[in-house]
């Protein structure tokens, strides 16, 4: 049995994906858990490791992999949170440059657009709010674990009860920024606003919000 979970690289994700792997183990399930985001990752995994179950995380899933999650029908756990607090924790928990964590982000929330509206996925917002226990019992019956109340508590009792929470990076030191700043002064010689468009919060806007409200059903401007 293949367990699949696709999520946008961030705190809540990897927070999701670790009660799904207490649930695993909780409901008897012996799991090669790995990263991968194309069909044929997958394929050389389960043929090499001939596991009885896979837990499979998925952070840019290519097209072939989204067409075979599509045909096959089998259940799939989206996670979601804002681009920023992605962008964030590539910076801060992965060492990423800014402009190579807002690169990746677009490209993860292109990449979803597939699949947020598949019938068989559970979409799972951090906005939603959801505790340990709510997401574990959500979690659980969409995969279909055997497992009652006491189990699934039991199964996320170690685990925090809300994903850990990011702080705004510091973003003094990144090149690119100063950069955007001196190109924005030489902008206005040209009819561009003057307006302060080359901050990082301004920048992240630019590039992930049109995708951003795109993902959550609004039309991509």
């Amino acid at each position: 049995m293949i367990h699949l979970t696709v999520g946008i690289p961030c705190r809540f994700s990897e927070w999701c994906e670790s009660i799904l792997r207490e649930l695993l183990i909780a409901a008897g399930k012996p799991t090669v858990s790995f990263v991968a985001n194309k069909l044929d990752q997958l394929g050389y995994e389960v043929l090499a490791q001939k596991p009885a179950s896979v837990m499979m995380v998925v952070r840019e899933p290519d097209k072939a992999l989204s067409e075979a999650i599509v045909a096959t029908a089998i259940p799939i756990l989206l996670t979601l949170d804002r681009p920023d607090a992605a962008v964030w924790a590539l910076m801060t928990d992965y060492h990423e440059r800014f402009p190579a964590a807002v690169r990746r982000i677009a490209s993860c929330l292109t990449t979803f657009l597939p699949l947020v509206k598949y019938r068989n996925a559970l979409v799972l917002r951090a906005s939603d709010g959801q505790g340990a226990f709510e997401t574990a019992q959500a979690i659980a019956g969409h995969f279909g674990f055997d497992l009652d109340e006491a189990a699934v508590r039991a199964a996320v009792r170690s685990l925090p009860e809300q994903a850990p929470q990011i702080e705004k990076p510091d973003f003094a030191d990144e090149p690119a920024i100063t950069a955007l700043a001196a190109r924005a002064a030489v902008r206005s010689d040209f009819g561009y606003s003057a307006d302060d468009d080359h901050t990082p919060d301004s920048i992240q806007a630019a590039a992930l919000d049109p995708l951003w409200a795109h993902l959550n059903g609004n039309p991509l401007s």
